[in-house]
């Protein structure tokens, strides 16, 4: 998943041909994983409820960021990954 949200294009569109195939739920539970990583006190069960989505939306805010509207399974592993990749010392850019 986080790999998806890499800026090196061949890498990031592999992550996300393999996440297009993946359940939501197995998506959704490797997102919770991320913003666990992040510091959010939810169980990674991949059902996306209430709690994961403020979760996500406090992570993003820590980060000035908002969750962009309407996004999938998908697209909430990559904003996570990108919030990963950004709070941390691990310079992406350098790869």
């Amino acid at each position: 998943g986080k790999a998806a949200a890499l800026r090196n294009e061949g890498a990031a569109d592999s992550a996300r041909d393999l996440l297009s195939r993946l359940p939501d739920a197995a998506t959704d539970a490797a997102t919770q994983m991320i913003l666990q990583d992040l510091g959010a006190d939810i169980a990674p069960d991949g059902a996306f409820g209430p709690a994961s989505r403020e979760a996500l939306i406090a992570a993003a805010g820590r980060a000035g960021l908002t969750p962009p509207p309407g996004m999938d399974a998908a697209g909430r592993l990559v904003f996570a990954a990108q919030l990963f990749w950004n709070s941390g010392k691990f310079r992406v850019d350098l790869y």
